[in-house]
């Protein structure tokens, strides 16, 4: 080990050791409760559906709105964060999204609830940006592997959410969104308390509302705009992957002679395996840099998807599994990378690509199932190869060498 390996682990293990290890972990509970509240949509509309004689459309509705509110206001919180600062978002998104859930299971109309799911989603979109910019810039054990980290929390919580909502309302109702929801304004309350993960990075001052000056002080050069672009694409793609095979795999399952107990088994698996490849590709991004993991992560995608077009009764929970393991793989790399073109906008560049890669998954399942009616699953399945493909492509327009000094010294300026 040479010296500066020696210096860099020493570093590293003083930071841990710190108590900044403890900022990562107070992101990643509150992006958990972020989620968990988003995770218990669409239990809450199966019970709504019952109490307030909702039709489907309705239920289709109420979802795309919150989904589409979640999505698009995205770069429009994380430009504000960046303005006045991302604990205010991020706390105050958490805590929008606890009051408006409560008020979920109390809805006495389609219209109030309607009010109320579009209200709430933008507390998780508020939350998002301000969230990822706040661990990007909380360094544990490494940047990748502490955004890596934060995402899992939040995968976790949209995991638990049915689950918990589901046993709370069986045992007293729909009102027992106030029980939830308070529950998690307590740990957030106990988290804001204990720990402030938001010291770096905190405000970038100016002064009015004067959109230009705004674009000038994020100190956007012109000759990045187009590696934004075509992460921004690479980020859709793979997002749109990752919701087709989350909506259509059971589908595909079912055809092939599964029962619905064990689609959803492999559904559950797959979707496990992916929070442990999120997991793994930041720790890999660590050692390996950003656009290497990146790249090797979408080749390997690529036949993996392919694989599983074409993949039957016996092997395609094996191939499924495989591609949401290399799905998940790039995510923290893809939102530091971001961050890294944007260091004076880091809530920004992840409301960006979080924002518009969700607006291009939402969009583009829709497109699946159309290209399912009208072709086959089996068709539709083999177009998440081919976005894998322009997804490869766009890898390769990005910056051969991409590096994390700006935000490197971004901390040690504010920290200094």
């Amino acid at each position: 080990m040479t010296l500066q390996h020696a210096s860099d682990l020493t570093r590293r293990l003083n930071d841990y050791s710190s108590g900044r290890s403890h900022e990562l972990v107070a992101l990643t509970l509150m992006h958990f409760l972020v989620d968990l509240h988003s995770g218990m949509l669409p239990v809450i509309l199966l019970y709504q559906r019952q109490s307030l004689d909702l039709s489907l459309t309705q239920i289709g509705l109420l979802a795309g709105v919150y989904n589409f509110g979640l999505s698009l206001s995205q770069p429009f919180f994380g430009f504000m964060a960046d303005r006045w600062g991302p604990k205010k978002f991020a706390i105050g998104g958490l805590f929008w999204i606890a009051l408006l859930g409560t008020g979920l299971g109390f809805a006495p109309t389609f219209l109030t609830l309607l009010l109320l799911a579009t209200l709430a989603a933008f507390g998780s979109s508020s939350f998002h940006p301000a969230g990822a910019s706040a661990a990007a810039h909380v360094k544990s054990l490494g940047r990748g592997s502490g955004m890596s980290i934060f995402l899992v929390g939040g995968s976790i919580g949209y995991a638990v959410g049915p689950l918990l909502a589901s046993a709370v309302f069986e045992r007293i109702g729909l009102h027992g969104t106030l029980v939830i929801s308070s529950v998690a304004l307590f740990l957030a309350a106990l988290l804001v308390i204990l720990t402030n993960p938001f010291g770096v990075g905190e405000v970038r001052q100016t002064e009015g509302m004067n959109i230009k000056h705004e674009l000038a002080d994020l100190g956007i050069p012109v000759s990045i705009l187009g590696a934004i672009i075509v992460l921004v694409v690479l980020s859709g793609a793979r997002t749109w992957i990752y919701t087709g095979l989350s909506n259509f795999i059971p589908l595909q399952m079912t055809g092939l002679g599964f029962s619905r107990a064990q689609a959803t088994y492999w559904l559950s698996t797959m979707l496990i395996i992916n929070s442990a490849g999120v997991l793994v590709g930041g720790a890999i991004m660590d050692k390996f840099g950003p656009r290497n993991l990146v790249m090797m992560a979408l080749f390997l995608l690529v036949p993996a998807l392919f694989l599983v077009a074409y993949s039957n009764s016996g092997n395609i929970g094996i191939f499924s599994s495989l591609a949401g393991f290399l799905v998940g793989l790039p995510v923290a790399a893809i939102l530091l990378i971001g961050q890294s073109y944007l260091p004076r906008g880091t809530s920004l560049a992840s409301g960006l690509i979080l924002g518009i890669s969700f607006t291009i998954g939402a969009i583009g399942v829709a497109l699946t199932g159309w290209i399912a009616d009208h072709v086959g699953l089996q068709v539709a399945l083999m177009v998440f190869g081919i976005l894998a493909l322009v997804a490869v492509c766009c890898g390769i327009l990005l910056p051969q060498k991409i590096s994390l000094d700006s935000l490197e010294k971004l901390d040690q300026a504010n920290l200094g």
